[in-house]
C-alpha cells in the first residue's frame, strides 16, 4: 500500500511537466494523481475560477469529494498529500478547509493568501493578458469554437510574438477584442469591473485546516506573500499541529 499525493489542476494533466512530475513521484513510492477540475480539459461541467466566489465553494465540494475517491484508490494506504504550484495550490487550500478526512498533510507553493497582494487592485497586463489568452484555449475545444489557437503552444505563441505588442498598452481594457479570450471573455469583463475586490482572502481558511502543511516561496518571487501561509497557519492554525508547519 502506498500514500497518495494529489494535484487538482486547471493546467491540463495531459501535460508533459505533470506527467513527468508525477512520474517521479510514482518512483519515489507514491500514487500520484493529476486531475483536471470541473470544466477545464477533460472534465466536464462548468469552470468556476478562482476569481469568484462561486470558485471557492465549488472546489471545496469537489476537493472534499477528489481526496476521498483518491484515497480509496486500489493500493492506496488511505492517507492522502498535496502537490501542485499557482492555480494548484489555491485549489489545495480550498480542499484543505473542506477538511476531508482522508487528507494528511498539503504542499503549496507560488500562491499568496490574498488577491490583493498581489494586484493592489491593479490588473497585472503583462502577466494577464498572456494567461487569459491560453486559458481560453481550453474553454474553445468545450463549446467548440476552432478559431485560432487551439492548443496551449500556440496561443503562447500567437500572444508573445504576434498579439502582444499590438495590445499590451491599449486602453481602455474593454476595448480589446473578445476574440483574444474566447469564451472567457464575460469571465474577463466581469474580473475588470471588480477588480478591487479581494477575492481569495485565505488566512480565513487557516484555522479549518486541521493537517501539517509546508510553504514554498522565493525572496524575489513576486509572490513572496505566500509566506503568509506559514505564519498564518502558525499562529491561527488549530492548536494541535501549530508547530509541525513548515
Amino acid at each position: 500500500s502506498y500514500p497518495v499525493l494529489l494535484c487538482r489542476t486547471p493546467y491540463d494533466k495531459s501535460s508533459r511537466s505533470y506527467v513527468h512530475l508525477a512520474s517521479r513521484l510514482a518512483r519515489r513510492g507514491y500514487i500520484a494523481v493529476v486531475q483536471d477540475i470541473r470544466g477545464r480539459w477533460r472534465s466536464d461541467g462548468s469552470w468556476s475560477w478562482h476569481l469568484s466566489f462561486e470558485g471557492a465553494e465549488v472546489e471545496q465540494r469537489d476537493g472534499y469529494d477528489s481526496c476521498e475517491w483518491a484515497s480509496q484508490l486500489e493500493g492506496s494506504d488511505g492517507q492522502v498529500g498535496t502537490f501542485g504550484n499557482s492555480y494548484p495550490s489555491w485549489l489545495v487550500w480550498q480542499m484543505a478547509s473542506a477538511r476531508p478526512p482522508s487528507l494528511k498533510a498539503v504542499f503549496t507553493s507560488g500562491f499568496p493568501v490574498n488577491t490583493l497582494d498581489c494586484t493592489r487592485g491593479v490588473f497585472e497586463t503583462g502577466v494577464r493578458l498572456r494567461w487569459h489568452h491560453r486559458m481560453a484555449v481550453s474553454t474553445r475545444k468545450k463549446t467548440g469554437d476552432h478559431s485560432y489557437p487551439q492548443t496551449e503552444i500556440e496561443a503562447l505563441h500567437h500572444w508573445d510574438n504576434l498579439t502582444r505588442g499590438k495590445y499590451i498598452w491599449q486602453i481602455p481594457l474593454n476595448n480589446l477584442p473578445d476574440e483574444l479570450f474566447g469564451p472567457d471573455a464575460e469571465l474577463l469583463h466581469g474580473y475588470w469591473r471588480e477588480i478591487n475586490t479581494e477575492y481569495w482572502a485565505l488566512h480565513k481558511l487557516h484555522e479549518k485546516v486541521e493537517v501539517p502543511t509546508c510553504t514554498l516561496t522565493g525572496w524575489w518571487d513576486r509572490l513572496s506573500s505566500t509566506v503568509d501561509h506559514f505564519t498564518g497557519m502558525c499562529i491561527r492554525g488549530p492548536g494541535r499541529c501549530r508547530d509541525q508547519h513548515r
